[in-house]
C-alpha cells in the first residue's frame, strides 16, 4: 500500500521552500528571454484550481490539504538529483513570482526550447 505525505512536509524533506514545492508539482512557468512564452518546469501533478490530480502520485485528503506518494517523492528526488542548477536556482530567486531562466539558471545549463514548447535542460548523469 502507498504511504501518502503532506505535501506541507516535502519541502523539509527536499530543502525547498514550500511555494517551490508547491509550483513544481502544478505549474511552474520560467520565461526563456523576455517577450517570449514561458516554459512550464513542473511536474503537472495536480491543479488546484481545476480539483485535478495525476492518479497515484497526489490527492486531496480529508482535510483538503494535499498529499503525495511515495512514487511522487521519488520523482521529485530524482528531478532534482538530475538538475542541480535549477534547484539552486530556484531557491536563490527568493519569492518573486516571475521566473526568468537567465536568473535561476547558468546559460551553459539551457538548451533549446522543442517543438511542444518544453525546454530540454542539460542534465548530469548519475
Amino acid at each position: 500500500k502507498n504511504r501518502w505525505i503532506p505535501e506541507k512536509s516535502l519541502g523539509g524533506m527536499l530543502n525547498l521552500r514550500p511555494q517551490v514545492m508547491s509550483r513544481l508539482l502544478s505549474t511552474f512557468p520560467l520565461t526563456i528571454a523576455h517577450g517570449e512564452n514561458p516554459v512550464d518546469i513542473a511536474l503537472n501533478i495536480k491543479f488546484e484550481r481545476k480539483g485535478l490530480f495525476t492518479a497515484g502520485y497526489a490527492r486531496k485528503a480529508a482535510s483538503g490539504a494535499w498529499e503525495v506518494s511515495q512514487d511522487c517523492l521519488i520523482l521529485l528526488k530524482s528531478y532534482k538529483r538530475s538538475f542541480p542548477e535549477l534547484f539552486e536556482g530556484l531557491e536563490r530567486q527568493g519569492s518573486d513570482t516571475s521566473f526568468l531562466s537567465t536568473a535561476v539558471l547558468p546559460a551553459h545549463v539551457l538548451l533549446p526550447v522543442d517543438s511542444k514548447g518544453s525546454m530540454k535542460l542539460a542534465g548530469k548523469e548519475g
